[in-house]
């Protein structure tokens, strides 16, 4: 989609397994409900599952892409 429109891709990496954006839906669904006082508690209790996710897994849960538009 972007090499039409004129981008010249640059890089592509795949973020973040299924199991990390579970993570951060079960934390926003208790801020939005119960509020941050008990979310950031279990924060600290799913930060681990960040640190260990896989960079650049092989069936990425989203694309992060660097792309350029040549000036002129």
């Amino acid at each position: 989609m972007l090499e039409p429109a004129g981008f010249k891709i640059d890089k592509v990496v795949g973020i973040g397994p299924r199991s990390l954006y579970r993570t951060d839906e079960i934390l926003r669904w208790v801020r939005r409900r119960i509020g941050d006082w008990f979310a950031v508690p279990l924060l600290v209790f799913m930060l681990p599952l960040v640190r260990w996710a896989k960079f650049d897994p092989d069936m990425p849960y989203s694309l992060y892409v660097r792309a350029e538009k040549p000036r002129g």
